[in-house]
């Protein structure tokens, strides 16, 4: 039997013409994983697509951007404001799909996109992401990581 994304599995030891389910949770039916799948593919979607609606995201993170820079200062970096937003605005770009786990897929592109529809990058893992995004402003990964921290220690970015 070919598992689809409409077939669930019945639990409940009975046939399609016995209904043994008294209402007490005796009987219940859990969906199939390819079900189970589709449905986490379809929130993550969801999710993607209310997210970045209009750079959501970006908008999003930079309102607080004054509280990162203090952040980073406090760790000893040395950047100016102007380039921490520059260097914060690649770091977000580059390391928000795989932070969330998102893919082409769930983002409505073609597999084998390189970003998605607002710039944002696919790697294939998170720490892909971090290198690609330390090499794209050209630091080293002390200073990628100050970065990072900057923002983790602000609001929770993993």
């Amino acid at each position: 039997m070919k598992d689809t994304p409409s077939e669930v599995l019945d639990l409940t030891g009975s046939s399609d013409d016995d209904d043994n389910d008294d209402g007490n949770g005796a009987g219940f039916v859990i969906p199939s994983l390819a079900c189970q799948q589709q449905q986490y593919r379809e929130q993550q979607n969801q999710q993607y697509q209310t997210m970045t609606a209009n750079n959501a995201i970006l908008d999003g993170f930079l309102k607080d951007s004054a509280e990162f820079y203090n952040e980073y200062k406090s760790s000893n970096g040395t950047a100016d404001h102007e380039l921490y937003m520059n260097r914060l605005r690649l770091f977000l770009l580059h390391t928000f799909n795989a932070q969330m786990g998102y893919n082409a897929e769930i983002c409505g592109v073609p597999e084998g996109s390189k970003c998605d529809k607002n710039g944002f990058f696919f790697h294939p893992d998170r720490e892909t992401a971090h290198l690609k995004f330390a090499v794209a402003a050209g630091i080293d990964g002390e200073e990628a990581e100050r970065i990072f921290r900057s923002v983790d220690n602000v609001h929770a970015y993993t």
